[in-house]
């Protein structure tokens, strides 16, 4: 028997009911110098097949990308993230003060977004 992708369930959340699960988390807000992006458990998509409105929850993917954009739609920072990765801290300190929005993109539909502001 094959155990390499064998898991063991430690805890068991309910993601739909914690949105706190799969939502980006952004600090200091507003940032500076540096900015540490908290990365979610699961990866949330919805979709819709007619009147249906379909959830799913990723608890494994081998990775993601974060797109950062500024509000003029240019891309600022863009990087291929895997799952074992948790956070990420982005030096902020040569952006052009302004509102920025982070993007987290999972098979080309975005799963979770956060703003933030450089301040210098």
């Amino acid at each position: 028997m094959d155990l390499n992708d064998c898991d063991i369930i430690t805890e068991i959340h309910e993601p739909l009911l914690e949105a706190e699960f799969y939502n980006l988390h952004l600090y200091p807000n507003p940032a500076s110098d540096k900015l540490i992006i908290e990365l979610p458990d699961y990866l949330k998509t919805q979709s819709q097949n007619g009147n249906r409105i379909v959830t799913t929850i990723f608890h494994q993917w081998k990775e993601t990308r974060l797109d950062v954009f500024d509000l003029y739609g240019r891309l600022k920072f863009s990087r291929m993230i895997p799952q074992v990765q948790k956070t990420l801290e982005l030096d902020v300190s040569s952006w052009s003060q302004g509102m920025y929005v982070a993007r987290l993109v999972f098979m080309n539909e975005v799963v979770g977004k956060a703003r933030f502001v450089v301040q210098q």
